[in-house]
């Protein structure tokens, strides 16, 4: 009895080809795309911008600070849940918890980026018009701008665009249902 239990289960079990197969679906590779680009800004400002300011002779407690913009990703095990938990209070009711809290940080995160700008505007002014210094320091400003540029208008276009989507086909998905059970 037992032995034929095994030989089903063998049985069932998929192929390499299949098993790989399922990573190839524009689903899943949409999710890893987003997946690999939201692990990368902790990348480049972890490792790469912690290098170049020991390079450039900043001192420890400075990059210490800097050091410190990977907590949100080292505590998520801790905020994660509380997201899945709580409502945004306006944008539940409208969009669900989970598309409310995708519009939230998509907000947080374009307002992020246009401080971001403006203060690099602001900081690059100053050095190169005030302190007189250019060179290296203003190539890598703008490199840095460039790169958060290159990095977020992709990923708050396709989150815009996922959520858009899926709004579009709830709406679909519930005016058929509404059709066919008046």
């Amino acid at each position: 009895m037992a032995a034929r239990s095994d030989v089903r289960a063998a049985a069932a079990r998929p192929s390499l080809t299949e098993t790989v197969a399922v990573y190839l679906k524009p689903r899943v590779l949409v999710i890893m795309f987003l997946g690999f680009s939201s692990g990368l800004p902790l990348a480049l400002s972890g490792s790469t911008l912690l290098v170049w300011m020991t390079e450039a002779g900043v001192n420890l407690g400075t990059i210490g600070l800097f050091a410190l913009v990977g907590t949100p990703y080292t505590i998520k095990f801790l905020w994660a849940p509380l997201i899945d938990a709580l409502d945004v209070p306006l944008l539940t009711r409208r969009f669900g918890r989970r598309r409310g809290w995708l519009l939230l940080a998509r907000h947080v995160a374009g307002t992020a980026v246009g401080g971001y700008l403006l203060l690099m505007a602001v900081v690059i002014g100053y050095y190169y018009g005030v302190a007189r210094v250019g060179g290296d320091f203003i190539k890598s400003a703008f490199t840095g701008t460039a790169m958060l540029i290159a990095i977020a208008l992709p990923l708050w276009g396709a989150a815009s665009w996922l959520t858009e989507r899926r709004r579009r086909r709830d709406n679909d998905t519930a005016g058929k249902r509404k059709a066919h059970h008046p």
